[in-house]
């Protein structure tokens, strides 16, 4: 109640903001119920552009964010640092095969209760991309106890997911060492291995 008071009282102080004030040399952003509409008028720089595009991000509905891990790699399996593989272990691909079951479970409860819908976000390197196909292959193998149909339903609701790849996500670059198993690490780059202990 001592919220809408306060708004109420606002409301009354509010002023329109137009183009033409100030001889049209005014700089002002405008938000319309909390980001649905963000209006920069003479927002250029580094500053009032980076502030425009925070503000056009905010939200104040509550939201899910699930992190997940990539799937194993047979390199991870054979102690190969980075991310340089496609190819997935059999581990891998049951933990894809039960996150997309479980995505596939939460979405359905968010979408009934919040109506909320599921965005995937993913790294660049190929062991991201392998793990996004990977969800969404539709087979019928139970890791976990979950039904053959299940995992079909899962999968195709999987593809309909939209994904939106960068490289933000990407684990940290291991440079010279990347692709190389720590036994060659130790042996080639010893200082870097000595720092690294």
């Amino acid at each position: 109640a001592d919220f809408l008071k306060r708004v109420e009282l606002y409301e009354e102080r509010y002023e329109t903001i137009a183009d033409d004030e100030d001889s049209g040399n005014i700089r002002y952003i405008k938000l319309f119920n909390v980001g649905q509409k963000v209006v920069l008028h003479h927002c250029d720089g580094y500053a009032p552009s980076h502030i425009g595009f925070y503000l056009s991000n905010i939200h104040i509905t509550p939201r899910r964010i699930w992190l997940a891990r990539h799937a194993q790699t047979k390199d991870q399996q054979n102690g190969i640092l980075g991310s340089v593989s496609r190819k997935l272990t059999r581990q891998g691909k049951e933990y894809c095969r039960a996150l997309s079951a479980y995505v596939y479970h939460a979405r359905s409860e968010m979408e009934a209760g919040e109506g909320q819908h599921v965005i995937v976000l993913t790294g660049t390197a190929p062991v991201h991309q392998a793990t996004c196909d990977a969800l969404s292959s539709a087979r019928t193998e139970s890791p976990g106890g979950w039904r053959g149909e299940e995992f079909v339903a899962a999968a195709g609701a999987a593809k309909s997911y939209p994904v939106m790849s960068t490289s933000l996500l990407n684990e940290l670059d291991g440079g010279d060492c990347n692709g190389m198993s720590y036994d060659q690490i130790k042996r080639d780059f010893p200082a870097a291995w000595a720092a690294r202990e």
